[in-house]
């Protein structure tokens, strides 16, 4: 299967974007696409409708990610697939604050 084929939301990865400004963002939408899943990792490109809004308050916005089947993070070389944990990462403003 190529990675185009992969839609993330459905078969991958449940995405979360979590507001911790105050601006005002009610129709900010983004569609995800995977650049490249080796097995040194995974590089998913966010393309947000408005990136100029992202993490502009005083605190950066965040991304949850949860991963809907660990089994398909799993070493080659040790067998050990991913924690449960979810990930959270956060987001750099795209202009200066």
């Amino acid at each position: 299967m190529a990675l185009s084929e992969l839609d993330v939301t459905r078969d991958v990865m449940d995405f979360r974007f979590v507001l911790r400004s105050d601006i005002d963002i009610e129709h900010l939408s983004y569609n995800l696409e995977i650049i490249s899943w080796t097995e040194d990792g995974i590089e998913v490109f966010a393309n947000f409708s408005d990136p100029l809004v992202i993490s502009q308050g005083l605190e950066n916005d965040v991304v949850e990610i949860q991963i809907k089947n660990r089994y398909l993070f799993s070493s080659n070389f040790t067998g050990d697939v991913i924690k449960e944990e979810d990930i959270q990462i956060s987001l750099l403003a795209q202009i200066p604050k």
